[in-house]
């Protein structure tokens, strides 16, 4: 079982950190922004890998944004990057409900909408190894991960492609 009572650091989108109240209390928080532009995302990830070094555990929206419709998207390689060269257990955790409580485009949730966090069995790297991970690889583990996700999801259909909306 994870221990949770460790520090956790979650990776969001830089975007947060333009509104004056977010730009205060995710950094505050343990939040690590990360431009989704690609800009960045290096630094954002190799202070990822310090806090996994210092015990943190790491959170990780694998899709990048939220789904609108419910179903999952495709996932990044992020998480894979950071499972691969630190050797910490990646642990896929499905959200059921989030698409109705909070939809894209509202700012508050729905007070009587119900969402569900189900968590997995980490995902054994041992066949890939550790250290410099490579494209095949990543893809390799970011496609186990969201199949695993997906099943805690009750999907059982592939993800959907990353949607063209997003930049």
């Amino acid at each position: 079982m994870t221990d949770l009572r460790r520090p956790v650091t979650l990776l969001g989108k830089a975007k947060y950190m333009t509104n004056r109240v977010t730009r205060y209390v995710f950094p505050r928080a343990g939040m690590i922004p990360i431009d989704r532009s690609g800009r960045g995302i290096g630094q954002s990830l190799r202070l990822a890998l310090d806090r996994l070094g210092a015990g943190h555990v790491i959170g990780i929206f694998p899709e990048g944004t939220r789904s609108r419709t419910g179903r999952l998207l495709e996932g990044h390689l992020g998480a894979a990057h950071l499972a691969l060269r630190s050797g910490a257990p990646l642990i896929p955790v499905g959200i059921i409900g989030s698409d109705v409580a909070l939809p894209v485009d509202h700012k508050l949730p729905y007070r009587h909408a119900s969402v569900q966090v189900r968590i997995g069995a980490p995902i054994d790297l041992g066949a890939l190894g550790t250290g410099q991970p490579t494209a095949s690889n990543k893809r390799a583990v970011t496609d186990e991960l969201m199949a695993a996700i997906s099943a805690l999801c009750g999907q059982i259909e592939p993800v959907d492609r990353v949607p063209s909306w997003l930049p």
